[in-house]
């Protein structure tokens, strides 16, 4: 039986292009929750694939779900999003070693696709809500391009290229360094993105929590000071005013 034989290099690319894919993914769900916060929490990307998912989801799986989940259903389906979400961009990840363009074409196509759910949903409101999956898409697009950039720079010993962008057999030590301060700024930055889209969210649910409150407290007092009118006998505070 033949023995087959694993280059260390290659394994190590393979490793850091799906690492690109997964900070691509990351990335691009940062900045367009982000977006999202600041046009329409509603719109973000997670919540309008989930949303679309439980649309074309048959009433029995539905109703199993509920009852094997109970009140976790939704946050199963979200984690199962992601989880799929970070497959998918690994992948991407490791296809853009070759195909470094078709590879964030496909993170763009991802991108479209929630463009298409958020304005599909029953409470759209608008080409607004196609921002976030958009911007994302083309923020996880460049980092991807420029990840996967890091690793494919080197060039062949045999002078023929591994790719349709050009040569790859790196990374070299210098490729490598750059890669992984690329790799550093971008996780940290997607982080800070993320922690502040779910900032403006939470911000944003309080005061809508205050206004309606108040609403409803104004409505109250305003009822029970309303005035009464007796024919005849002009008008009078109602009881206890």
């Amino acid at each position: 039986m033949p023995s087959v034989r694993i280059n260390r290099r290659t394994v190590e690319r393979g490793a850091l292009a799906a690492t690109s894919g997964l900070l691509a993914g990351f990335t691009a769900l940062a900045v367009g929750e982000l977006v999202a916060s600041l046009v329409r929490p509603q719109a973000g990307p997670v919540t309008v694939v989930g949303g679309a998912a439980i649309d074309r989801t048959p009433a029995g799986l539905k109703d199993y779900a509920i009852r094997t989940f109970g009140e976790s259903d939704k946050l199963v389906l979200q984690l199962g999003i992601l989880a799929t979400i970070g497959v998918l961009a690994a992948l991407l990840g490791l296809f853009a070693l070759r195909h470094r363009r078709t590879g964030a074409a496909g993170v763009l196509a991802f991108g479209a696709v929630g463009a298409v759910a958020a304005l599909t949903r029953p409470d759209s409101g608008g080409l607004g809500d196609v921002l976030p999956s958009l911007l994302g898409a083309v923020a996880g697009a460049a980092v991807l391009q420029l990840l996967v950039g890091h690793l494919t720079l080197a060039p062949a010993a045999s002078g023929h290229g591994d790719g349709e962008d050009g040569p790859a057999v790196g990374p070299t030590g210098r490729n490598r360094r750059g890669f992984l301060i690329g790799a550093g700024v971008t996780a940290v930055w997607a982080t800070r993105w993320s922690r502040r889209a779910s900032a403006i969210s939470v911000r944003t649910s309080t005061r809508s929590a205050w206004s309606c409150c108040s609403t409803t407290s104004s409505r109250a007092r305003s009822g029970g000071k309303r005035a009464r009118i007796t024919p005849g006998h002009g008008s009078y505070p109602a009881a206890g005013s």
